[in-house]
């Protein structure tokens, strides 16, 4: 027990003065240690995220849990059919003109 006690006291000190080094960097030496490229990516990633998102919002309940199913989940066709209720035949038609309706609305969202 005291060991874990140790252990736990360093990780919070540690993770203290981790927090503490932040806050003392002012902004302009946060930025510079920011690439151009980098802060250029995470802000496209960003934007293609609330794309997504905001594609994902005008889809049906049914379709969403498809999906979520299917890519969040990482369930095979098989069990997403098994956990619906539905043929496999229908989930991987559901699904292939899902994907194609996603990738036109994201392509006309740009």
């Amino acid at each position: 027990m005291r060991q874990i006690a140790r252990n736990e006291a360093l990780r919070l000190l540690d993770r203290r003065r981790t927090r503490s080094e932040r806050e003392l960097l002012d902004d302009e030496t946060l930025l510079s240690t920011v690439s151009d490229d980098a802060a250029e990516e995470a802000t496209e990633n960003l934007l293609r995220k609330l794309q997504v998102g905001q594609v994902m919002g005008q889809l049906s309940v049914d379709d969403r849990r498809l999906l979520a199913l299917r890519y969040a989940k990482d369930l095979s066709q098989p069990e997403v059919a098994r956990m619906l209720g539905i043929p496999e035949g229908t989930v991987k038609v559901r699904l292939h003109r899902l994907r194609g309706r996603l990738r036109k609305e994201l392509e006309t969202s740009r």
